[in-house]
């Protein structure tokens, strides 16, 4: 890898990193701390493949792709994170781990519901 290679690298960050982050921010769902990770990881993944000939001419493709792509990891991990606690918690919410009057109390919670959502046809009210 050419000197040239680390420099034109360098001048393309400086000169897209505003839109980088934009692009960033889009995938992260505007959460800046997430957005600045995601971009960190898409440079310092380009940077390590510096030398390759683009495409393009450009690493910009590159590196859109990269963000992409980390992007989709994310969410995938952040996916099966709150698959496990989702979960974890459901097994700690279950009936039988409630003591016998919380469930008495979550059963007439649901009864009132029930009957409040029912025609009255006797007052007229739906």
């Amino acid at each position: 890898m050419s000197r040239d290679a680390g420099d034109s690298f360098e001048e393309f960050v400086r000169g897209r990193s505003a839109y980088l982050f934009q692009l960033a921010l889009l995938l992260t769902g505007q959460k800046q701390e997430d957005a600045e990770d995601l971009l960190q990881v898409a440079l310092e993944r380009a940077w390590r493949r510096r030398g390759l000939r683009y495409r393009h001419g450009s690493p910009e493709p590159y590196v859109r792709q990269i963000l992409v792509n980390a992007s989709i990891d994310r969410w995938r991990r952040l996916r099966v994170h709150w698959r496990h606690t989702t979960q974890r918690d459901q097994r700690h919410d279950s009936p039988e781990s409630k003591p016998a009057e919380q469930r008495q109390e979550a059963h007439a919670g649901k009864f009132v519901e029930a009957a409040a959502g029912a025609d009255c046809r006797h007052c007229g009210a739906a």
